[in-house]
């Protein structure tokens, strides 16, 4: 009954695993599976938080409030991959880029 849901030390969401990912270890904590994090594993994790562009969805992806607006699933960023191909990089802001001016 380690992993019970019952199980008053505080056991993964579910009986032997935690929800959506996870075991429970033998020092009476849940290990959580890439991904999701929290005392039963029951959180997704996403990346810099979504960027402040979006929620953290199922599996520690992001849903970009503006799809259509973001580049990186990752940070809902408009920019990433795209600033790279010009020597620079994503700015603070997610919108722009900044350019590496050393290279």
């Amino acid at each position: 009954d380690a992993c019970g849901a019952a199980d008053a030390r505080g056991a993964c969401t579910a009986v032997g695993v935690a929800e959506d990912g996870g075991t429970y270890s033998l020092v009476q904590a849940c290990v959580c599976q890439p991904g999701w994090y929290g005392a039963d594993c029951g959180a997704p994790f996403c990346p810099s938080l979504c960027g402040g562009r979006g929620a953290c969805g199922a599996g520690g992806v992001c849903d970009c409030f503006d799809d259509s607006f973001a580049v990186d699933d990752l940070t809902c960023a408009a920019c990433g991959v795209a600033c790279e191909a010009w020597a620079g990089a994503c700015a603070a802001d997610g919108a722009s880029c900044a350019c590496d001016l050393a290279a």
